[in-house]
């Protein structure tokens, strides 16, 4: 996850069958993350296209 200064709260309500998959998911890892961490961490994987730096133009081109 990237290091960032500011931290946002997110209260999220899910169907318990979402919930259901994501306790599901950290029980499955290596060292079981709370929902939280979990979350983050399916939301960073799901957006990471959108996360990565934008690569920058040449100068002069449009």
């Amino acid at each position: 996850m990237p290091t960032e200064t500011k931290i946002e709260r997110l209260n999220l309500s899910v169907p318990s069958s979402l919930m259901r998959a994501l306790d599901d998911w950290r029980r499955k890892q290596d060292t079981i993350p709370t929902r939280s961490e979990a979350a983050r961490v399916l939301l960073t994987e799901a957006l990471q296209p959108k996360l990565a730096p934008k690569p920058e133009k040449p100068a002069g081109k449009p």
